[in-house]
């Protein structure tokens, strides 16, 4: 289980950000290593999701789909399609009106100064 913080680190965030990079090149290389013993390796990586962990009745910036539409049907292909995803770069990003998979290239391909202010008024 990733984060939308392995590919976009947030201001405030670094040791969960941190933790989701290593997440991440983790599945990397596991996919490479098993992949002769026939073994799949899929991230899935969402990033606000109606939870537990972020609730919107406490934090505003959490996002509206609960796990059902963002979550679910990621595992559910990761674990029953012959040829399941890398990664699974799922919901929206808190406040957004883009989903995080059109977002985060996005923001990758900006210089890094002006992604800095971007992902600060965010926040």
């Amino acid at each position: 289980m990733g984060s939308v913080a392995g590919e976009v680190s947030i201001p405030w965030g670094g040791a969960y950000c941190s933790s989701k990079h290593a997440l991440r090149a983790l599945s990397d290389s596991m996919r490479v290593e098993y992949l002769s013993a026939g073994v799949s390796v899929s991230l899935v990586e969402p990033g606000y999701v109606r939870s537990a962990m972020c609730d919107p009745m406490k934090e505003a910036n959490c996002g509206m789909q609960g796990p059902e539409t963002t979550t679910t049907p990621a595992y559910a292909h990761a674990l029953l399609d012959p040829r399941p995803q890398p990664r699974y770069l799922v919901a929206h990003v808190g406040g957004w009106w883009m989903p995080a998979n059109i977002i985060v290239p996005l923001l990758k391909f900006l210089p890094s100064r002006l992604n800095d202010m971007i992902l600060l008024e965010r926040v």
